[in-house]
């Protein structure tokens, strides 16, 4: 999943959101760099994804964007989740995905110096752009993939999938549905709490 899941999947505590937020930007043992509650969230990111590759559901949703995007299928469905996530908000958490939103951008921005210097330098753009209310409409979900294919080597045109996903949405959303109650759970009991 993209920033929005990750984000969600922090369950409201500070140190593992931020964690959890920079996990794809610290590499190797570097989360060893930060501190006890952040590495956890960082651990926790690698946790998600590796559970989110093994799920079933996602490799069916994953299956139906292989003819066209090969390898990058993985990378799709990731924004997938989050759009699948934003549109079903409501069933997933009492605030609003505009108060979510802010009240994650101010975490971030109070803790800016414990971001990496890239998360720093695409923080304010996020901010401005509210990438996070962005997932819920297929306009935000294309302009998410565009961002993706200018940093592929290769002319992927993944906002192409965004037409795959309007015309699969209930198989795309059933998956998501069987999928993301399961992952909550998991990272719940990865952070031990209830």
């Amino acid at each position: 999943m993209n920033f929005l899941g990750h984000i969600y999947l922090s369950h409201g505590i500070e140190e593992i959101t931020i964690g959890n937020f920079i996990g794809d930007f610290v590499k190797g043992n570097k989360h060893e760099n930060y501190p006890p509650e952040i590495q956890k969230g960082i651990l926790l990111h690698r946790e998600i994804d590796r559970f989110t590759d093994h799920d079933e559901q996602i490799r069916a949703s994953s299956t139906r964007l292989k003819p066209d995007f090969g390898r990058y299928s993985a990378v799709v469905i990731d924004v997938f989740i989050d759009y699948l996530l934003a549109t079903s908000w409501k069933k997933f958490h009492p605030l609003s995905l505009e108060e979510f939103s802010q009240d994650f951008f101010r975490i971030i921005t109070k803790n800016k110096p414990l971001l990496p210097e890239r998360v720093q330098g695409f923080v304010p753009h996020m901010i401005e752009h509210n990438w996070l209310t962005g997932y819920a409409t297929l306009y935000g979900i294309e302009r998410s993939l565009k961002g993706i294919d200018r940093r592929t080597s290769r002319d992927t045109q993944l906002y192409k999938a965004t037409g795959i996903l309007e015309k699969n949405y209930t198989e795309f959303q059933a998956e998501f549905m069987e999928y993301f109650p399961r992952v909550i759970q998991h990272t719940k009991a990865f952070l031990g709490i209830d």
